[in-house]
């Protein structure tokens, strides 16, 4: 018989009222994040111009397909310590972060260093700028080979940070960067600083971020280390894992909107810009699976370390749960008052057109982003071999689909593409972790209940035709809070009776307090 699903907030192990906490530090920082980004993206992109704008998300993204080691690193150092610290190994711990962070400073260097020296060819056959573009396109990119380099050593440090199960600290800190970023952006915009003040006082947010998760790590691994790990010891305990992340990692670069929807317009900095807002709005689902991850993979590596499969089976459904409950609700905003945004950030002809492509881009990507829960279970149960071969096979789909539907239907043929391959990635990780931890179908349906969907698409149906109150943010603002409301007063619809009991429970331990 499947196991049960758990209520999201049922009280049943301390570790699981860890992990409810943790989701809730991530979904509520990914909440003040998404409104900062929607009060400083319209300013920004005005105050920069469309030219410029375009430019920055280029130069950002190659800097993203240059150093997302920083993945491979994150999730290496959460894996290896949480596992050391389920076995009670605090010494090992401290010297895996050791070895850990002398691996992501050559590595940061490395990518650093690479960028720079493709550069040039950069300038050349990506950006494709004009002679009055090349010297700020270099800067923009010199920018970026400083903020890879601390990125992807950052990502040891918060990894620690995580292993640790300390997302409160974790998330305190990369809210804090996300509002010194958007508030320093306004500031150089105001200053006529222009677009290389941008990029580089983001570099220098990425910097300010490093120092504080190694002070916040060096505080949690305090401790005796051991000798330092040669590299020949490295490489036989974190190069086998680390070197399958880095290809998973590598292949699920083609899954980025970016890097399917930007592709063929290189040459059009303006088209760039409104393709980049229109990603930026949807690339708020990953944020939001990303920090549910953030908050399992350390638990699963701890109970897997412990030998504690039931555990592991536990918080996987539970993060499931989590993630649909937030991740459904989250896109129908997007899919039903995202061109509303799109209207406010750009402008009504562009906004006009722009729902079908978005809706569906939307479909795609919350299909796609799902897959962060079940790869993170078998990351931290220390079984990443079967996670690349599903992500391979997904990324050999989607460049076939590619092929065949971009040059037929354009940028909406780049989303038929992510569709499918992110549905199949999807369901064959869903598959391999059912398979690997015991879990039947009935659970499964349990956590990603249809009736959450229908619901958000009722709600969704009902705000869109409520009547706007003028075109600025606050009246978008108005629609969002109308289609909040009604999700809410739906809530007994979709949610458990136990769930609803727990947030009954929450509100009065509240007005108590």
């Amino acid at each position: 018989m499947a196991p049960a699903i758990p209520a999201v907030k049922a009280v049943s192990s301390r570790f699981g009222d860890r992990l409810d906490r943790n989701v809730a530090w991530g979904v509520g920082s990914h909440a003040i994040g998404v409104l900062v980004v929607f009060a400083t993206t319209p300013y920004i992109a005005r105050g920069l111009g469309a030219a410029d704008y375009g430019l920055m998300s280029v130069c950002m993204a190659v800097g993203l397909w240059i150093g997302f080691a920083y993945l491979m690193f994150s999730k290496t150092t959460i894996r290896f310590i949480g596992d050391a610290l389920g076995r009670g190994a605090q010494e090992d711990a401290a010297n895996a972060a050791h070895a850990l962070r002398r691996a992501s400073a050559a590595a940061g260097v490395g990518a650093s260093a690479l960028l720079a020296l493709i550069a040039p060819w950069v300038i050349e056959y990506v950006l494709r700028v004009g002679p009055d573009k090349k010297e700020l396109a270099r800067s923009c990119l010199y920018a970026q080979c400083v903020y890879i380099a601390f990125q992807i050593m950052a990502s040891v440090e918060s990894g620690v940070v995580a292993s640790f199960q300390r997302l409160d600290l974790f998330q305190t800190i990369r809210l804090a960067g996300v509002l010194v970023q958007g508030v320093g952006w306004i500031a150089c915009v105001r200053a006529g600083g222009g677009l290389a003040a941008v990029m580089w006082w983001m570099t220098a947010t990425q910097v300010a971020e490093w120092i504080a998760y190694t002070a916040a790590a060096r505080a949690l691994l305090q401790g005796p280390t051991g000798p330092p790990m040669r590299v020949s010891a490295w490489g036989e305990r974190f190069g086998g894992f680390g070197g399958l992340l880095l290809v998973g990692f590598a292949v699920g670069q083609l899954f980025t909107p970016a890097s399917r929807l930007m592709t063929g317009m290189l040459g059009n900095l303006e088209q760039v810009a409104y393709l980049s807002i229109i990603i930026t709005l949807a690339g708020n689902l990953r944020l939001l699976c990303v920090h549910i991850d953030n908050a399992l993979l350390p638990i699963v590596s701890e109970r897997s370390g412990g030998g504690d499969a039931a555990g592991v089976r536990e918080a996987y459904l539970r993060s499931l749960r989590w993630a649909w409950l937030t991740l459904v609700p989250l896109s129908g905003i997007i899919m039903f008052l995202g061109d509303d945004f799109v209207r406010t950030w750009i402008n009504a002809e562009f906004g006009a057109g722009v729902r079908p492509f978005l809706a569906l881009l939307t479909a795609g990507l919350a299909v796609l982003y799902l897959s962060a829960i079940p790869s993170a279970v078998l990351q931290g149960i220390g079984r990443p071999r079967a996670w690349v071969f599903a992500i391979v096979g997904a990324g050999f789909m989607n460049i076939a689909a590619g092929a065949l539907f971009i040059p037929a239907f354009g940028a909406r043929g780049a989303t038929y593409a992510i569709a499918l391959s992110g549905a199949a990635l999807t369901g064959s990780l869903l598959v391999i972790v059912a398979r690997t931890l015991n879990v039947g179908f009935a659970s499964h349906l349990r956590c990603l209940d249809p009736r959450v969907a229908l619901a958000t698409i009722a709600c969704g149906l009902i705000a869109d035709r409520l009547p706007r109150f003028g075109n600025g943010l606050l009246g978008v603002g108005a629609l969002v809070a109308a289609h909040c409301a009604l999700l809410a007063v739906s809530s007994p619809l979709w949610l458990t009776g136990e769930e609803l009991g727990a947030v009954r429970r929450r509100l009065w331990a509240s007005e108590a307090s």
